[in-house]
């Protein structure tokens, strides 16, 4: 942002000119009364004089064929561009000054001065309303210096969004060359500006109207009509929203990449269905808690998005197994059951046991293919499995949250048809078995995050083998599995990427578990242990002492740590938590206060001999535990 507070003491006073400052535009009077509003910089007033003609006076330092060409205000604008768009990139290094050299630039003459305006107002920086409203004031002004609304391209008001009124989404409707916009929280503007002016953007790609509770299907059906080129839309918790907003988006922005809907009960089958089916190239869909979407468009979704990368279901408790692929198997030449049908080629036998077959075909029975079920020696149909092939080598995340009713048979189909996964959240999925996880299994080194918290069915066995398969694993959430015992943990330790662990409420686990993790806590940066109360101080003193690079540590509920010479250090529970005497949590510095802490008080020693059997014959920690050479296991990164 170019402010008067950037401009040099020893230049004189510029009157308030856009190309200066944010704070006002320049009255003509002012222009008048000061006509070197661009000053000659010192370098420049030592440089000869050129010519009417664009030669050089004299025996100055430049030949006249090199004046020539420097005076060619089309090359000039290409080399001077690409200065100018190189100092706008420095700001991403820490402690650039950047601005300041684009703010120099602007004194240089009139054409730089429009040249370092427009990318300095490409994306306005906003860390405030007060800095909105002072843009609003230019862009308002009658005879500005610059067309500033055209220099305008990317807009974010998350910061300023609770003071953003109707008025000012009205003047930034003059932004016409706008392509994006993000109004995160803008919970002030109403259904009537909103359909005024998101119409006046055709160049949009990409819009954010998350929690802009106001916004009717009518604003974004005109919306989708005027942006065609829209690829990002962001209607999270949008809640008057549904199918007429999809069905339009579909319709008319058949570009559209990534698309977030959840939260609204209003969203069915049919607005869902045409998304997927009218926007081919869609990348990532979010519909989570829309409640009344249930498995055909899901199955529409498998079938007709071969390119989706991260799909979102959670809190969609409609949903069942007939909503996934089934595991299946491709009937192969030769085999009695591949008839040379022309209706059934590409069609796949379906192995599951008779239970499923027959679901398969009620479902099946209400779908437009019922005639598909009538072709000789097929027991069961699943369509369009090989587009479905396709599709699993670009899914790498998928969110099952609290979608209840699915079991094991779909947990098999999703690995089966996306190999790829590299997150996996099943949370409250109480249904699935131990046979869910070792299915897990099969993704093997690419699965890096799994969230199975509340599926209480599993067990030691099973999350086992799940850590001797999938090596590449760094999040992992096993919340209220409360049939899981140290030896879980013992062999989750073991995984050498592992940068966060959940065993909140594991009530089961000890200081063994602990004492595994500090053996190999080199990368640990996450442990959440609330309300595991058999965990000791000495464990978690341990824990600290080995795992370096720790930043999140939650205890809540374990009454070791509800001293209060302990919780000084403990970040504060938020203001809506009803267990505040037993909130325990460390963060950032209040981690190494309380290593300190506990490094300066004479504790009971941890029991050398549990913390050998523990670690087994793995290599401890970078830590104060072991030799140097013990060091040398974890000097590599990831």
């Amino acid at each position: 942002m170019i402010a008067q507070a950037d401009v040099p003491a020893n230049t004189p006073d510029l009157a308030g000119d856009p190309a200066n400052s944010l704070g006002y535009e320049a009255t003509r009077d002012e222009k008048a009364s000061n006509p070197v509003l661009m000053p000659v910089p010192p370098y420049r007033k030592q440089l000869p004089q050129s010519s009417p003609s664009g030669q050089s006076g004299g025996n100055g330092p430049f030949p006249n064929r090199l004046h020539s060409t420097v005076n060619s205000l089309e090359e000039n604008r290409k080399i001077v561009t690409i200065i100018l768009r190189y100092l706008d990139n420095r700001k991403v290094h820490k402690y650039s000054h950047s601005r300041k050299d684009l703010l120099t630039i602007l004194r240089v003459c009139r054409t730089w001065s429009e040249w370092a305006a427009e990318i300095l107002w490409y994306t306005p920086n906003l860390p405030s309303s007060a800095t909105l409203q002072k843009i609003i004031r230019t862009l308002e002004c009658p005879n500005p210096t610059f067309t500033y609304s055209k220099f305008i391209r990317q807009l974010n008001l998350t910061i300023p969004g609770p003071a953003v009124e109707d008025s000012m989404l009205i003047t930034l409707s003059r932004c016409e060359l706008l392509e994006r916009l993000v109004l995160d929280g803008c919970k002030q503007l109403t259904s009537a500006a909103l359909e005024a002016t998101l119409s006046s953007w055709p160049n949009l790609i990409t819009i954010d109207l998350t929690d802009v509770f106001e916004v009717t299907n009518k604003a974004i059906i005109s919306l989708a009509e005027t942006s065609k080129k829209l690829e990002g839309v962001d209607l999270s918790r949008c809640r008057f929203l549904g199918d007429p907003v999809l069905i339009a988006l579909a319709k008319n922005c058949p570009d559209l990449r990534r698309f977030k809907i959840g939260g609204s009960d209003l969203v069915t089958d049919i607005g869902v269905s045409a998304v997927v089916n009218g926007c081919p190239l869609l990348l990532k869909l979010d519909v989570r808690g829309c409640s009344n979407i249930t498995d055909t468009a899901i199955r529409e979704m498998w079938t007709h998005s071969p390119y989706m990368q991260e799909l979102h279901l959670e809190f969609c408790d409609a949903l069942t197994d007939l909503a996934f692929p089934s595991k299946v198997e491709i009937a192969k030449p030769g085999d009695p059951r591949d008839q040379k049908d022309d209706n059934a080629e590409g069609l796949v036998v379906n192995t599951d046991p008779p239970q499923l077959v027959s679901e398969a075909k009620e479902l099946a029975n209400v779908e437009p293919q019922e005639s598909l079920l009538s072709l000789p020696g097929l027991t069961s149909v699943e369509l369009c499995t090989l587009v479905v092939h396709q599709f699993s080598k670009n899914l790498q995340s998928l969110s099952l949250s609290s979608c209840t009713r699915i079991t094991d048979l779909a947990i098999e189909g999703i690995v089966t048809c996306a190999p790829g996964l590299r997150e996996l959240r099943l949370r409250k999925c109480s249904l699935l078995t131990d046979r869910s996880v070792e299915t897990i299994c099969k993704l093997g080194h690419s699965l890096h995050y799994l969230d199975l918290a509340h599926v209480n069915q599993i067990t030691n066995e099973a999350v086992k083998k799940l850590a001797q398969s999938c090596t590449g694993l760094k999040d992992v959430d096993f919340t209220c599995c409360d049939k899981l015992t140290d030896e879980s943990v013992v062999e989750l330790s073991k995984l050498p990427k592992l940068r966060r662990i959940v065993l909140v409420r594991v009530s089961k686990i000890t200081d063994v578990a602990i004492y595994a993790l500090a053996a190999r806590a080199a990368f640990l940066q996450n442990v959440h242990l609330s309300y595991c109360e058999q965990i000791t101080l000495q464990a978690v003193h341990l824990l600290l002492d080995k795992a370096r690079k720790l930043k999140h540590l939650t205890l809540t509920g374990i009454r070791v740590f509800m001293d209060p010479e302990l919780q000084r250090f403990c970040s504060e529970p938020p203001k809506d938590y009803n267990s505040r005497a037993a909130f325990c949590v460390y963060s950032g510095h209040g981690i190494t206060q309380l290593r300190n802490h506990l490094d300066s008080t004479s504790i009971e020693m941890f029991d050398e001999q549990r913390f050998l059997d523990a670690i087994g014959d793995a290599p401890p920690a970078v830590g104060n535990f072991g030799s140097d050479a013990d060091s040398r296991w974890y000097e590599f990164e990831d």
